[in-house]
């Protein structure tokens, strides 16, 4: 059996414990040589059930993700306003990063991240009226935010890794049942590092196809909308912790 089943859902328990997903690596093997394998494992298994035009994709997303690990992130890209700072436009660089230090354990910042998406996702006075987050490899992950004068931003992917409370990775170059997406624009990756004080050191990073797409991405707000959103989900872990009376 292929190891990407090797997942289940994550049950998060009123007493907050939780059941799944748990990751199954083979020893020896980093993360990134790891997913690799699994997607093309997935796009020979796609391909013999005569589903090629989705295997092709699969194929592609594997061959992609091992030059994307080694691209350089250019954190001095987060200028106000969306300005693409020329450093940025002379580099070949398509990741983009924020951080974020929250004053909460990986495990409730994971959960909340997780099951309470609408308190936190996107930037300050916007809402999410509808989402799912499937957490298992092909998952569904979508999004309608709505924004204050009514315009609504739709988002559509597929999860691609969990690891509770530590790693979580999405994509849009997929929709539901591994169909290819519209279009590819990237692969993101968030981590829940314990920082060593009883906090989280979150991190967001977006890793695009094209450094043309990267650009793009800053100019469309990337760093003022994670930057709030990491600050919407500091708060809400924070009132998951200390809830009012």
């Amino acid at each position: 059996m292929n190891s990407l089943t090797n997942f289940s859902r994550v049950a998060v328990h009123e007493d907050g414990e939780r059941d799944g997903p748990t990751e199954s690596r083979a020893p020896g093997l980093d993360r990134c040589d790891w997913l690799q394998r699994e997607l093309r494992e997935l796009a020979v298994k796609l391909e013999y059930e005569g589903r090629r035009d989705t295997a092709d994709r699969v194929a592609a997303v594997a061959s992609e993700i091992r030059e994307l690990d080694s691209l350089p992130d250019f954190p001095e890209a987060s200028a106000a306003g969306g300005r693409v700072p020329d450093a940025f436009l002379s580099s070949e660089a398509r990741d983009l990063v924020v951080h974020r230090r929250i004053a909460a354990p990986p495990e409730v910042v994971f959960r909340v991240w997780t099951t309470d998406l609408p308190a936190w996702w996107g930037p300050h006075g916007m809402c999410t009226p509808e989402w799912q987050l499937d957490l298992r490899p092909g998952g569904t992950f979508r999004t309608r935010m709505r924004a204050p004068d009514g315009m609504e931003y739709c988002t559509r992917g597929v999860v691609l890794e969990v690891a509770p409370a530590r790693r979580l990775v999405f994509t849009d170059a997929f929709d539901e049942g591994w169909a290819p997406g519209s279009e590819a624009f990237l692969v993101a990756v968030a981590t829940f590092g314990d920082d060593g004080h009883g906090g989280t050191d979150c991190m967001l990073c977006a890793r695009h196809w094209t450094h043309a797409n990267a650009v793009r991405h800053v100019r469309m707000g990337f760093y003022q909308v994670w930057n709030e959103s990491l600050e919407r989900l500091a708060d809400r872990c924070l009132n998951h912790l200390f809830p009012s009376s």
